[in-house]
């Protein structure tokens, strides 16, 4: 529970305000923080890119849409799981 926490309060919550500050609409923040989230993961193939830029997104559109990071922290910790028991 605590990675989700704390990617979740770095990338949809300090990064996506700081991108607000410099001007930067809500969707381009999505978008940034979306590309910083995916990157910090280091995709290794394809199938992870498109898998990371999935969540991502999603992560990001449910930030837009509530205007909350916790929606996304609940998904985000559900994700993790899921991929926890598939290992």
């Amino acid at each position: 529970m605590i990675i989700p926490v704390v990617e979740e309060a770095f990338f949809r919550g300090l990064a996506w305000a700081k991108f607000l500050e410099r001007s930067i609409s809500e969707p381009g923040a999505m978008c940034a923080t979306s590309i910083l989230f995916e990157f910090s993961h280091i995709p290794t193939d394809l199938n992870s890119f498109v898998q990371l830029s999935g969540m991502a997104l999603t992560l990001g559109l449910m930030r837009y849409f509530s205007g909350s990071i916790w929606i996304g922290v609940v998904a985000h910790s559900i994700m993790n799981i899921t991929v926890l028991f598939e290992l």
